[in-house]
């Protein structure tokens, strides 16, 4: 596996290590895309529960 990265990492001109911190980056923005996303449906899910609660 991390032979053929490197050969695709040669091909384009990049080192392993340029790979493997754009790998990160785009693991990062991924987890903080879907935090943002859980935590703003826990709010939509409590706001909905109190609505209910109010009734």
């Amino acid at each position: 596996m991390r032979w053929i990265i490197r050969q695709i990492a040669r091909l384009v001109g990049t080192t392993f290590e340029d790979w493997i911190l754009a790998a990160i980056i785009v693991a990062a923005i991924a987890l903080g895309v879907f935090g943002v996303r859980s935590c703003a449906d826990d709010q939509v899910r409590d706001s909905r529960a109190r609505a209910v609660d109010a009734r």
